[in-house]
């Protein structure tokens, strides 16, 4: 503890003789030491190993990491996601179009084909129902009569 203190006192005596009392002058101890003087006027080069090691590293790093976000966070994640959703609309877009409405389409399109003649017959109105009860009770009187009488003369 002692020797910190007084090395702290030194470097205090020191910097007053040189820079106020001018009994020395800062450039003839430059001149006479410079590695020491350098050495002290980049402050033991603290900032520039700092710089070097810590701040240049850390640049690095962000940039390395900044490349990775745009090219794969960026690419594979929200651009392949947004590209993968637009595919697969398009995809279930064409799948509902040409085939679940075609052949929902097509079922109508047979139902109504094959109803045209029931369509003929349904008009709605009840005295064209009578008629055609009264024309089917005809014909099914005919056809049955008409084997009722080859029935009996088989019998005779």
């Amino acid at each position: 503890m002692l020797a910190s203190i007084s090395i702290a006192g030194l470097g205090i005596w020191l910097a007053i003789q040189f820079y106020r009392t001018k009994r020395f002058a800062p450039e003839l101890v430059a001149r006479k030491w410079p590695k020491a003087y350098g050495l002290l006027f980049h402050k033991y080069y603290v900032d520039e190993i700092y710089d070097a090691t810590v701040v240049n590293r850390v640049k690095d790093l962000g940039s390395v990491l900044g490349t990775f976000d745009a090219n794969v966070i960026d690419g594979l994640g929200v651009d392949g996601t947004g590209w993968l959703a637009r595919f697969g609309s398009t995809l279930s877009m064409w799948w509902d179009k040409w085939v679940i409405d075609g052949l929902l389409n097509f079922g109508a399109k047979m139902t109504q084909l094959f109803s045209f003649p029931v369509r003929m017959l349904q008009t709605g109105m009840f005295s064209s129902y009578a008629m055609l009860i009264l024309v089917g009770l005809v014909i099914l009187l005919a056809y049955y009569g008409h084997h009722m009488q080859v029935l009996l003369r088989g019998v005779r």
